[in-house]
């Protein structure tokens, strides 16, 4: 409930804030409750989007609801980012993107995360390759630049046939390289994509 918060943790190295998660917070309505007492964004919450934005903070918009993420787009003027989530046209769930909010956040420069866990996949997450059809998805519908992973390893407890832990991100790559896309592709998905991307907002802190 303090606004200066923001600065005060950005000042010590916070860069991103994920606003809200399964429940809602002070901030924003969280996309696994049915209690959503704000409406989407609270008043202060619409403040925050701001002095993060003022400060140079990352607006991470993954959890969200969709009247929440919907206020988010209204208030935003810098690129936003959707740490970890998945395709709604799979799973149709409200934690799951749909195509027209994937569109939204690629023409703010947004960057999209998809996520492993099998059970936002659909019933074809069962396996590592159901990442990389939804990577295909993600690129065809936006362009790869705007496109990352954000496994959530630590988020759930079992993970996608072929990847175990992060000894098995060849089978990442590998599956990637099955779906069609060429190796500039591989290396900006697993990494160079994020990289480009966190340089390029920083540097708007800079000019801003």
């Amino acid at each position: 409930s303090k606004l200066e918060n923001v600065e005060h943790f950005h000042r010590r190295g916070v860069l991103m804030l994920t606003i809200t998660h399964f429940v809602s917070n002070g901030i924003a309505d969280g996309n696994w409750s049915p209690y959503r007492p704000l409406g989407g964004l609270s008043g202060f919450g619409r403040e925050v989007i701001r002095e993060m934005e003022r400060v140079g903070m990352v607006v991470d918009v993954a959890h969200c609801t969709d009247k929440a993420l919907s206020q988010v787009f209204e208030i935003a003027t810098r690129p936003l980012l959707c740490s970890h989530g998945a395709l709604r046209r799979y799973k149709n769930i409200e934690r799951n993107l749909t195509d027209d909010q994937v569109r939204a956040l690629a023409q703010q420069g947004g960057l999209f995360g998809l996520i492993f866990f099998p059970k936002y996949l659909g019933r074809s997450g069962r396996d590592i390759r159901s990442v990389a059809r939804q990577a295909a998805d993600v690129a065809e519908l936006v362009g790869v630049e705007h496109l990352c992973l954000g496994s959530d390893m630590d988020g759930y407890t079992y993970t996608p046939m072929g990847f175990r832990d992060a000894s098995d991100w060849p089978q990442v790559t590998q599956a990637l390289i099955d779906v069609g896309f060429d190796d500039v592709e591989i290396r900006g998905i697993l990494g160079e994509n994020f990289l480009s991307w966190l340089e390029a907002f920083e540097q708007g802190n800079k000019t801003s």
